[in-house]
């Protein structure tokens, strides 16, 4: 049963292509309900990843993945690491630069349409 203000799929109109991002940054126990205002909290994205879908039937053509080793504060915090499963050695063994990971983010978009869920686009 579907409920009024749940969309039909169905009846849904998608780009043909299109990639959804979803991002991983640093935070700390508490830190989104001060909005990251306490003392050295930064937002600094530690994963991206990426999926490029089919909109006629929302099936994965390609996935991207990339660490990223943050800065202001190198070393995660219990937190986010219990949050995400994302531990130190990720970041520090494949962990590339910000600016590098952004790069091989947008060739993997191209010029499909790129959409991703909350705050993403802030941290961007």
């Amino acid at each position: 049963m579907q409920n009024q203000n749940t969309p039909n799929l169905a009846q849904t109109s998608f780009p043909e292509i299109f990639v959804f991002f979803d991002l991983e940054y640093t935070a700390w126990e508490g830190s989104y309900a001060r909005n990251w205002s306490g003392e050295n909290e930064y937002r600094e994205i530690i994963q991206m990843g990426a999926i490029q879908i089919t909109g006629i039937d929302l099936e994965e053509m390609a996935h991207f993945i990339e660490y990223v080793s943050p800065v202001k504060n190198p070393t995660l915090s219990d937190f986010i690491v219990s949050f995400t499963g994302i531990t130190q050695a990720d970041v520090d063994a494949q962990g590339i630069t910000f600016s590098d990971a952004l790069e091989k983010l947008g060739h993997f978009i191209g010029d499909f349409p790129a959409f991703c869920w909350g705050r993403d686009i802030e941290v961007l």
